[in-house]
């Protein structure tokens, strides 16, 4: 009988590519977009998020919304709260007070290369 196999590419290590701050009313205010690439740039779907803030932690997965990208997940954010971003197991982290109530925040982390 077929089993899965876990896939080792979501191991890798993955760092911070990119981060801006959207404030042009495009993207609803408080949300916080990650998009996570594999190594050759594909969207990678699957990928552990962690988010925490004092008093608080969430986790989901990228690819919940394949009609943006399956290598996309976001998280609404309250203003006035720090925030720490974990992609994968081993990453580089993203943090950030969310203190501007009129925008939001896109994130990109990419798989490093062994």
């Amino acid at each position: 009988r077929p089993t899965a196999t876990p896939l080792r590419i979501l191991d890798a290590p993955f760092t911070l590519k990119n981060q801006r701050e959207i404030c042009d009313g495009s993207v609803r205010a408080g949300l916080l977009q990650i998009e996570v690439t594999g190594a050759d740039g594909e969207p990678l779907p699957g990928v552990r998020v962690l988010i925490t803030w004092q008093g608080g932690e969430d986790s989901f997965y990228t690819g919940l919304a394949p009609r943006i990208s399956p290598g996309y997940a976001d998280f609404m954010m309250e203003t006035n709260v720090a925030y720490n971003l974990k992609v994968g197991e081993i990453s580089d982290a993203f943090k950030q007070v969310n203190s501007r109530p009129d925008c939001a925040w896109k994130v990109e982390f990419t798989q490093a290369n062994n």
